[in-house]
C-alpha cells in the first residue's frame, strides 16, 4: 500500500469516528441535560445539547499521541512538538467539558488558560518575531507576551463559537492554511497533523452546520483555540515570517473579539458576562441568517486573509505590516455592524 493510500485511509477514519462520536455525545449530553437554552444573550432559537467538540479533542488526540509514540517520526522535533501541545490542549478542553457540564469560574479558567500559554511558550522551541528590528518572542517580555496571546486566543476562539458553524469553518480554513504554508515555506512534516485536525473538524461539522444539532462547547473551542496556537508557535520556528502569515488567518475572529472587548472594557461591563454584542452575532440578526454570515467569514477568509497570508509568508512587505495591513478592512466592517456596542432597549 502506498503512502498516498495509507494517509488517505487515516483521514477518512478521522472524519467518520469523529462524525459518529459527535452523534453518541449528543445523545450524552442530551441525558443529561447539558443543553443551551434560547435567551436574550444567544444568538439560536431551540434548546440544543453543547459538548460536541470533544469528539474532535478525543480524536486528535488520538492520532497525535498514538502517532508520535507508535510511528516511524516519533523522534522528530516537529512530532514532540505537536505532541507537548496536544496535551495541554487536552488538560484546557477537560476543564472545558467540566464547564459544559454546570459551570466553572472565571477566574479558574483564565488561570488554566495563562498556565497553558506559559507552558507552550516555556516548551516549545524558541523562534523570532521582530517589529522593526527589535524582537519581541525574545527573553521575558517575549515570554509574557505569548502568553497573553495564547490565552487571549484561546477565550476569543470560544466567545466566538456563537452561531451555526463558525467556529468549524473557521478552524478547517486555519489548519488547511497552516497545512499549504507548512508545505511551500516551513516544515513539510506539519501538513498532514494539520489535514487530520482539518477532518476531524468535519467530522464534527456534519452535526453543526448547516443547521447546529449540537453546540461545539468550550471542550472543542479551549481544545481548538490552543492547538491552533501550538500549531503556529511550532510552524513559526521554521521560518519567521510564519508568525505573521498564521496570525493573519485568524483575523476574522481576532478582530471581532478584540474590538468587541474593548467597547464592553470602555463601557466597564463584565466581560465574561454572557453576550451577543460581536459584530458577527449582529450580523446574522440583521440578515436573520447564520448561514449567510458563517459563509460570508469564510468568503473573507479565502479571499482576503489567505493571499495576504502569502504574501507576509513570501516576506514581499514586513509581516508586522501585511498584518495590520489585512486587519485594517476587517475593523471597518466590524464597526459597521456595531462589534461590543450595547443592544438597543426594546
Amino acid at each position: 500500500m502506498s503512502a498516498f493510500s495509507e494517509i488517505a485511509i487515516v483521514l477518512t477514519i478521522s472524519f467518520v469516528l469523529t462524525a459518529l462520536l459527535t452523534g453518541a455525545i449528543r445523545l450524552y449530553a442530551i441525558s443529561r441535560g447539558m443543553l443551551d437554552r434560547p435567551g436574550g444573550r444567544t444568538s439560536h432559537t431551540l434548546p440544543t445539547p453543547r459538548g460536541g467538540g470533544l469528539a474532535v479533542t478525543l480524536m486528535v488526540t488520538v492520532i497525535f499521541i498514538g502517532g508520535w509514540l507508535l510511528g516511524e517520526r516519533a523522534d522528530s522535533s516537529a512530532f514532540e512538538s505537536l505532541a507537548i501541545v496536544v496535551l495541554v490542549a487536552f488538560a484546557v478542553a477537560a476543564v472545558g467539558f467540566w464547564d459544559d457540564h454546570g459551570h466553572v469560574r472565571s477566574g479558574i479558567r483564565l488561570l488554566i488558560h495563562l498556565v497553558a500559554g506559559l507552558t507552550l511558550t516555556l516548551c516549545l522551541p524558541d523562534f523570532a518575531v521582530y517589529v522593526l528590528t527589535f524582537n519581541v518572542a525574545a527573553g521575558v517580555l517575549g515570554i509574557c507576551l505569548l502568553t497573553l496571546l495564547t490565552a487571549w486566543y484561546i477565550n476569543l476562539f470560544n466567545f466566538m463559537d456563537g452561531i451555526d458553524g463558525i467556529a468549524g469553518l473557521e478552524a478547517m480554513f486555519v489548519f488547511a492554511g497552516y497545512g499549504a504554508l507548512a508545505y511551500a515555506f516551513g516544515d513539510s512534516e506539519l501538513v498532514l497533523p494539520a489535514l487530520c485536525v482539518l477532518v476531524s473538524v468535519a467530522g464534527f461539522l456534519l452535526w453543526n452546520f448547516p443547521r447546529a444539532r449540537i453546540f461545539m462547547g468550550d471542550a472543542g473551542s479551549g481544545f481548538l483555540g490552543v492547538l491552533i496556537m501550538g500549531f503556529l508557535f511550532t510552524l513559526s520556528g521554521a521560518e519567521e515570517n510564519l508568525f505573521w502569515a498564521g496570525l493573519i488567518l485568524s483575523g476574522v475572529f481576532i478582530v471581532d473579539a478584540s474590538v468587541t472587548l474593548l467597547q464592553r472594557l470602555a463601557r466597564a461591563e463584565p466581560v465574561y458576562q454572557a453576550h451577543r454584542t460581536h459584530a458577527y452575532q449582529y450580523a446574522a440578526r440583521h440578515f436573520d441568517s447564520h448561514v449567510i454570515v458563517t459563509l460570508a467569514v469564510l468568503g473573507l477568509n479565502v479571499l482576503w486573509l489567505l493571499p495576504m497570508a502569502w504574501v507576509a509568508a513570501r516576506g514581499w512587505l514586513p509581516g508586522w505590516l501585511m498584518l495590520l495591513l489585512s486587519y485594517a478592512p476587517l475593523l471597518v466592517l466590524t464597526l459597521r455592524f456595531n462589534a461590543g456596542r450595547a443592544e438597543p432597549q426594546k
